[in-house]
């Protein structure tokens, strides 16, 4: 009997266990958007896209174990000074509050394993790829040491 109750308590808690999805969409839907970005969310943005988010956190970091152990830190001891972001992007959005308390550390760790996996997303490199092609275009054009035809 005990037996039975074991694995009844077991194949409950795997039924009933959150994909790193939702763990993640659980835990930073909340404030941080979880797709690519459109131009009508910007106004409504509680903090940065989850894309750009990994999108900052790659240039700077490249080893997954590292990336791993900076996102449980910064996500219960957030401080500016430990932001990856652009720092008019901390301005404007303020540094996340601490979720000490609010989520475990294996649960942080799952979705530090997820947004490693996902993000940022192919369709979000592209668009930077686009706007840095633009940007790069654009003072060309606007280069001094260009003669214009006009």
């Amino acid at each position: 009997m005990t037996k039975i109750l074991l694995l009844l308590s077991l194949t409950g808690t795997i039924l009933f266990a959150s994909t790193p999805a939702e763990l993640t969409k659980k835990n930073c839907a909340r404030c941080h958007i979880l797709t690519k970005p459109t131009p009508d969310m910007i106004p409504d943005m509680k903090a940065p896209p989850m894309d750009a988010v990994m999108f900052h956190i790659n240039l700077v970091m490249q080893d997954k174990k590292e990336i791993k152990d900076f996102i449980v830190d910064y996500v219960l001891y957030p401080k500016a000074s430990k932001s990856v972001c652009e720092s008019n992007k901390v301005q404007s959005f303020g540094v996340m509050p601490s979720l000490k308390g609010k989520i475990s550390e294996q649960d942080l760790a799952t979705i530090a394993d997820h947004m490693i996996a996902n993000y940022p997303s192919p369709e979000f490199k592209a668009m930077i790829k686009e706007i840095q092609k633009n940007d790069k275009m654009n003072s060309l054009i606007n280069s001094p040491f260009l003669l214009n035809s006009e």
